[in-house]
C-alpha cells in the first residue's frame, strides 16, 4: 500500500493545478477570509501551524485517501509560503494558510468516509498486494487501483451514492484479477508438473496415469474459479494434481526400457522388484517372503503393517491409560488427606470441648444438691411444747386439714441430706434425658452415671431440723 501511495503522491503533485474541486471549496475560503480578520497570531505562527497539520495528513495517506483535498491544500501552502517570503500583506499570508489548514481538516473527514463507504474495494487491493498481484500482473492491479482512485474523487465532490453503485464494477475486476493471481501461483505448479509427464513420454508409456494427471489439472482450474478464498483448500487440490503428474512421467519412465527386455533381463527385473519388497519386510522385522508370488509378498507385508500399527495404538492406549490411572491416584491421596485431616480436626476440638462439659455438669449438680427440698410450714407465736407433730389414728378416718397462712419463718429448716441426694440425682437424670444424642451428650451422660453412683455430700447448713408442726386445735378436732 506504501508503495501505491508513493506513486499517487507524485500523480497528485503533478495534477494538482488541474485537479477538480471539492464541493466546498468556496466556503472553505470564504470561513478562512473571515477567520483570519479575528485571529490573534502572527503570520509566522499560523504557517508553523499549517506545516504540522501537512505533515499528519501526508502520515494518514491522505494522498490516496483524498487527493483533491491535499493537493488544494499544498496548493494554498506554496501560495501562503510564497508571500510570507515576498513579505506581502500579513492577512493574505494569513489567508492562504488557514485555507490550506482547513481543507487538510476535510480531506481527513473525507478519509473516514472513505475506509467507510469502500471498504470491500479496499480491502479487495490489500488481497492482490498479498497475493503478489502487482509483480505477476502489474497492468491489471493498476487498472484496479486507477478505478479505486475515481471512487473516492466521487466521494471528495459528494457524489458517495453514484460511489457505491460503481463500486459493485470495481469489485468484478479485483475478483478477476484474483482468479488470474491463484492460476498461475498454483495451478501453474500442476501445469508445469504435467507437461514434464508429456515431455517423459507418458502419453505413450503411462497413457491411464497421464489421463489422470490431466483430469485433476482441469479440475483445479475449477475449484480456483469457485473457491478463490479457500486457500488451504486450494493448495491441497495443488499437491494432488502435481502428485499425479510426478506419478505419470516415473511410470513412462521406468515402462520405456521394459519393452526391450529379454528373457535374462526381465528375470533381472522381477529379482529387482522382490530386493525392494524385501527391504521393507525388513524394516518390518519380517520374515522372508520371497516363495510368495509378488503380489502375496506386497499383502504380507501389509498385513505385517498392519498388525504393527495396531500394537503401537494399544501401546499408546496403555501409556494414556496409565497416565489417567497416575492422575486418579494423585486425586484419591489428596482426598484422603483431607479427610484425615477433617478427622483430627473433629477430635481436636472435642477433647478441648470434654473438660468444659465435665466442669459444667459438677457445677450444675452442687448447684441441685445445694437446693432446699421443700419449705415446711410453722405457726408462729405458739409455744415450743405446742409444737407436737400430728399422730394420725389408724382407727379413725382422718378429716381434711385446712390450709393454714404461712406465717413468716424464724429458722430455716435442713433438708434431710438423703432426700437432697435423691432430689438432685432426679434432676440431673430428667435433664440429660432431654438432650439429643450427639458425641458430646454421650460424653456427658458417662460423666452424670459416674455422679450418680458416688455418694452425695452432706449439707453444710444449719444442722438443727425442726419437725413440721400443725395448729393445736386442728389436732384436737382430728379425735373427737
Amino acid at each position: 500500500m506504501n508503495k501505491i501511495l508513493i506513486g499517487l503522491m507524485s500523480a497528485a503533485l503533478i495534477t494538482a493545478c488541474s485537479a477538480p474541486a471539492v464541493k466546498d471549496t468556496l466556503l472553505i475560503q470564504q470561513s478562512a477570509q473571515q477567520q483570519a480578520k479575528n485571529l490573534g497570531l502572527s503570520a509566522q505562527e499560523v504557517l508553523d501551524e499549517t506545516r504540522d497539520l501537512q505533515i499528519l495528513a501526508q502520515r494518514e495517506d491522505l494522498y490516496f485517501y483524498s487527493p483533491t483535498y491535499i493537493a488544494q491544500a499544498e496548493e494554498e501552502i506554496r501560495t501562503a509560503e510564497s508571500a510570507f517570503k515576498d513579505k506581502l500583506a500579513e492577512q493574505k499570508v494569513i489567508t492562504h494558510a488557514l485555507t490550506g489548514q482547513q481543507l487538510l481538516k476535510r480531506g481527513l473527514e473525507n478519509k473516514k468516509t472513505v475506509l467507510s463507504q469502500l471498504k470491500l474495494s479496499l480491502d479487495g487491493l490489500a488481497l492482490l498486494e498479498e497475493l503478489k498481484a502487482p509483480t505477476l500482473f502489474s497492468g491489471d492491479y493498476a487498472d484496479v487501483q486507477s478505478d479505486i482512485k475515481d471512487l473516492v474523487i466521487l466521494i471528495e465532490q459528494g457524489n458517495a451514492t453514484q460511489a457505491i453503485k460503481e463500486q459493485n464494477a470495481v469489485l468484478n475486476d479485483i475478483a478477476d484479477v484474483e482468479i488470474k493471481v491463484l492460476k498461475k501461483t498454483y495451478l501453474g505448479q500442476a501445469e508445469k508438473a504435467l507437461d514434464k509427464a508429456i515431455d517423459a513420454d507418458a502419453e505413450d508409456f503411462a497413457p491411464a496415469s497421464i489421463k489422470k494427471a490431466s483430469i485433476a489439472v482441469e479440475k483445479l482450474a475449477l475449484f480456483i474459479e469457485q473457491n478463490r478464498k479457500q486457500l488451504q483448500s486450494i493448495n491441497d487440490e495443488t499437491q494432488k494434481a502435481v502428485h499425479l503428474a510426478q506419478h505419470a512421467e516415473h511410470v513412462a519412465v521406468t515402462v520405456e526400457p521394459l519393452l526391450k527386455l529379454k528373457i535374462k533381463e526381465a528375470e533381472k527385473h522381477v529379482l529387482f522388484i522382490e530386493k525392494l519388497i524385501a527391504r521393507i519386510g525388513l524394516a518390518l522385522n519380517q520374515q522372508d517372503v520371497t516363495h510368495l508370488p509378488l503380489d502375496n509378498q506386497s499383502i504380507a507385508l501389509a498385513q505385517a503393517a498392519e498388525t504393527i500399527s495396531k500394537q503401537a495404538m494399544a501401546i499408546k492406549q496403555q501409556g494414556q491409560w496409565e497416565n489417567e490411572k497416575s492422575e486418579l491416584e494423585v486425586k484419591l491421596a489428596n482426598l484422603q488427606n483431607k479427610l484425615d485431616n477433617a478427622l483430627k480436626d473433629t477430635q481436636q476440638k472435642t477433647s478441648e470441648k470434654i473438660p468444659v462439659l465435665q466442669d459444667n455438669i459438677q457445677t450444675q449438680t452442687k448447684s441441685e444438691e445445694t437446693k432446699p427440698s421443700a419449705v415446711p410450714l410453722a405457726t408462729e407465736g405458739k409455744p415450743a411444747s405446742e409444737n407436737t407433730p400430728i399422730v394420725e389414728d389408724n382407727t379413725v378416718p382422718a378429716k381434711p386439714v385446712p390450709v393454714l397462712s404461712p406465717e413468716p419463718i424464724k429458722d430455716q429448716p435442713v433438708v434431710d441430706k438423703n432426700t437432697a441426694t435423691e432430689v438432685a440425682e432426679t434432676a440431673v437424670t430428667e435433664e440429660v434425658a432431654v438432650q439429643p444424642s450427639t458425641p458430646e451428650q454421650a460424653l456427658e451422660d458417662e460423666v452424670l452415671e459416674t455422679a450418680e453412683a458416688s455418694p452425695a455430700e452432706p449439707s453444710k447448713t444449719n444442722t438443727t431440723a425442726t419437725p413440721p408442726v400443725v395448729n393445736q386445735e386442728s389436732v384436737e378436732n382430728k379425735n373427737p
